[in-house]
């Protein structure tokens, strides 16, 4: 058995194309022997940037140049490809240039983009035109004439790029700008206790958009650039109040109007009761005026409260389970289109019940002899009749008596601790 090296010297022996646009962005194939992921590619002094290496091709993609017919290098490993005198020439009459567009910023009357110039392509599959990385769809090209559909995106002045895949890149000097526009609000007027997920229909928005009612920040909840939903900030006023409502977007920004209504303010007046189990299930009933029947919901400390019945002035909800220890929080009552009802003092406290077993981990309440440990920043509410406990041990918790109906509470003793 005989063992035979065979050996290549590097070379490189084509190009495809082998002239290209001015400003670069044309797709080289390289053609020869002995390339790797070491290699690198220059045209006179510029490097073209590659892509893709295979043992006998490079891709590699052409930076800007002067008209000029250069040579092409290859090196790996600090050692030079031979050249079949191979080179690349920045040709002037394979550079696609922009003379002209319409319209050079935003017209809703009309998507389209009209490029005029020179040096384009038949075929409109290897035209590619972006704004700021939003591209623009070719749907025809001429020589001289492009028409591409604008994509969206946020407001402002961004340069148009336009590359042809077998010349390359045109020149860079026209720019279209994105306008901020307001076409219309899900709702032009809502609750004084704000809350109302508004809609606002437009154009050129982002995640940067900033938008305020009567100075006011409208929380920005979801966003695209053609459309923002925020929650409405809770008026300044107890009356009516007409406010601007302004949009900031990249320095600039656009205004319309949005109304407070204290006709259209419901107000929570009463509840009952005012604490229960954090297994959920309690019974909770809402008083209150100007309640509407519809869509409405019920939140404690962002835990839904299920609807029940409602009417003009009474909701009766289920609270929800609740996944923390123990917490007092507003009760949010939420009216689709309008916003939250008013309520500053009516409050619904989530609190472990002696009764319930999501106090004890899904097990049974404690049984006769056992010794029961409330731990810090638990709070117990005692709601039931007690076996005789060994005792109980409280450690910077507490242990509350429910004062509404009978409980008796047996054990040998309570150390505090």
């Amino acid at each position: 058995m005989y063992n035979e090296m065979i050996t290549g010297k590097p070379s490189v022996k084509s190009i495809a194309p082998s002239s290209g646009s001015t400003n670069g962005g044309t797709l080289l194939k390289i053609g020869g022997n002995g390339f790797t992921s070491a290699s690198t590619v220059h045209l006179d002094q510029s490097a073209c940037f590659v892509r893709k290496v295979e043992t006998n091709e490079i891709e590699c993609e052409t930076q800007a140049h002067p008209v000029q017919t250069v040579n092409v290098t290859v090196m790996t490993f600090g050692l030079e490809h031979s050249s079949d005198d191979v080179s690349f020439t920045f040709d002037h009459r394979k550079t696609p240039i922009i003379s002209q567009i319409d319209p050079n910023q935003e017209d809703h009357s009309s998507s389209v983009l009209l490029l005029t110039g020179e040096n384009f392509s038949l075929n409109k599959n290897e035209v590619h035109v972006q704004i700021n990385g939003s591209e623009c769809q070719v749907i025809t090209s001429t020589l001289t004439e492009i028409t591409c559909v604008l994509g969206q995106h946020h407001a402002g002045t961004y340069p148009i790029e336009l590359k042809i895949d077998s010349f390359g890149f045109a020149n860079r000097n026209f720019s279209f700008t994105y306008n901020l526009n307001i076409h219309g609000l899900s709702s032009t007027e809502g609750s004084l206790a704000g809350g109302l997920h508004l809609g606002i229909n437009g154009s050129g928005f982002s995640a940067e958009s900033r938008v305020y009612i009567c100075d006011s920040e409208c929380t920005l909840l979801n966003f695209s650039s053609s459309e923002i939903f925020c929650s409405v900030p809770s008026s300044n006023f107890s009356v009516d109040k007409n406010c601007t409502l302004e949009i900031h977007e990249n320095g600039r920004s656009v205004q319309t109007e949005f109304s407070y209504k204290q006709s259209l303010t419901p107000s929570v007046l009463s509840s009952f009761p005012k604490r229960g189990g954090t297994g959920g299930g309690t019974i909770l009933t809402i008083t209150g005026e100007n309640f509407l029947v519809g869509s409405i919901k019920v939140e404690i400390s962002d835990t839904l409260c299920q609807i029940i019945t409602i009417n003009g002035t009474a909701i009766v909800c289920r609270t929800g389970p609740f996944p923390f220890s123990t917490k007092k929080a507003l009760i949010r009552v939420y009216f689709e289109n309008i916003g939250n009802a008013l309520n500053k003092e009516h409050f619904f406290e989530y609190i472990d019940l002696w009764s319930s077993k999501y106090t004890w981990g899904g097990m049974d309440p404690p049984s006769e002899g056992e010794i029961v440990v409330i731990s810090e920043n638990q709070i117990v509410y005692f709601d039931t009749h007690s076996p005789i406990l060994k005792g109980i041990l409280i450690i910077g918790g507490a242990l509350i008596f429910d004062d509404i109906q009978d409980v008796h509470l047996q054990c040998e003793y309570i150390i505090i601790v």
